[in-house]
């Protein structure tokens, strides 16, 4: 990977007094706050050590400009498919705020020398800033130092061959749409380096992405639990319980909770159907149950179909779920799995993966015009 530093636009915290409420507002009043001293910018092009605090846990990672050759070449590898829609609304927002307020999130197999280094820049070397907000804490360290620029570049480039986008595929996309434009026109453009942050797939937590589908009758009759009998063994269970291993999975419909698990005969079927696609439940589930049972023949575009995140409490996904409706919760798909469909230049469904930590929009912005 080639990594470069950039020039910074950080918050001013002098000027905010509610940062959770401004900090919420970023995406919207970017322009705004920043004509009102609401930001400043960093003297020198940096990269930071990046840090969040949440729920008892510090997850440790890297802000950088990176080369959009490496998103060009399939350095920078993607497993979800961009829509017009998306690229038009990331295409817009840039150019309305003139900068990039939320970097791309990257992942990649760790490597020790690299934690180690960024994990004891953090211990030894003073923050320049923190936002505690409400739920976390965002931590933030310059790194300027020409020696220890150079370290990093160097590391990156030798012992990371390539980087997985874990968030922000349209964002990527739209950096990459706006290099080839502007690259033949004229030289030295903003875009020719990505606004990314790098976090190993240890400082990362994968989470599901629940279904939540709306019927026009409850499914609480006996020939479609026939039918999911066929792909599936169940257990009607008292309470909630979120499945505990891969092909596994859980479901509330009609006030009750069921535990399945697709049958071994299912995934050989699956796999023969399917050869060149890794296992992954939510495309068994889209195949073998959304399709034929609820007649959900687009998951992108059929109005009955939700999403809610895996991190939401058992009680929530049950107030979610509508008398005529059903609540499907599914193991979290795995780093093997998310980089072997990435390496295979795959795609997964939508909404296969939730990531955790969450970064916030404008805690470190790529401005244009810095």
């Amino acid at each position: 990977m080639k990594l470069t530093p950039f020039q910074s636009t950080y918050p001013n915290l002098e000027k905010i007094t509610t940062p959770d409420t401004f900090f919420e507002r970023v995406k919207f009043d970017y322009a705004q706050q920043k004509k009102t001293g609401c930001f400043k910018s960093h003297l020198k092009p940096a990269f930071w050590v990046y840090q969040i605090k949440r729920s008892g846990r510090t997850f440790t990672g890297l802000l950088a400009g990176v080369d959009v050759e490496d998103y060009l070449n399939n350095h920078i590898k993607k497993h979800e498919r961009t829509i017009a829609v998306g690229e038009s609304k990331q295409d817009n927002l840039l150019n309305e705020r003139g900068a990039s307020i939320k970097p791309i999130l990257l992942t990649y197999p760790p490597v020790l020398e690299i934690s180690s280094f960024i994990t004891n820049y953090a211990r030894i070397a003073k923050p320049l800033f923190s936002v505690k907000l409400a739920e976390d804490e965002h931590v933030f360290w310059a790194v300027t130092d020409p020696s220890h620029v150079h370290w990093l570049q160097q590391a990156f480039k030798e012992k990371v061959p390539a980087a997985y986008i874990a968030d922000g595929h349209h964002r990527a996309h739209t950096f990459a749409n706006a290099y080839l434009n502007l690259s033949t026109m004229i030289e030295n453009h903003p875009f020719e380096k990505m606004f990314c942050a790098f976090f190993p797939s240890n400082e990362l937590i994968i989470n599901a992405f629940h279904r939540l589908v709306t019927c026009e009758e409850r499914l609480d009759k006996l020939e479609f639990w026939q039918q999911l009998l066929k792909v599936t063994t169940l257990q009607f269970i008292g309470r909630a319980k979120m499945p505990a291993r891969k092909h596994d999975w859980s479901m509330f419909t009609a006030g009750k909770w069921v535990y399945l698990r697709w049958r071994k005969q299912t995934l050989i079927q699956f796999q023969k159907k399917y050869p060149n696609k890794v296992l992954l439940d939510v495309h068994i589930l889209n195949e073998m149950v959304l399709k034929p049972l609820l007649n959900i023949q687009n998951v992108r575009t059929d109005e009955r179909l939700r999403y809610i995140d895996g991190t939401q409490s058992n009680s929530l996904l049950e107030q979610a779920c509508p008398p005529c409706g059903a609540l499907f919760c599914l193991y979290p798909v795995d780093w093997a799995d998310l980089k072997r469909v990435s390496d295979m230049d795959g795609t997964m469904p939508p909404k296969s993966t939730f990531f955790e930590p969450r970064m916030k929009n404008g805690l470190i912005i790529y401005d244009f015009n810095t």
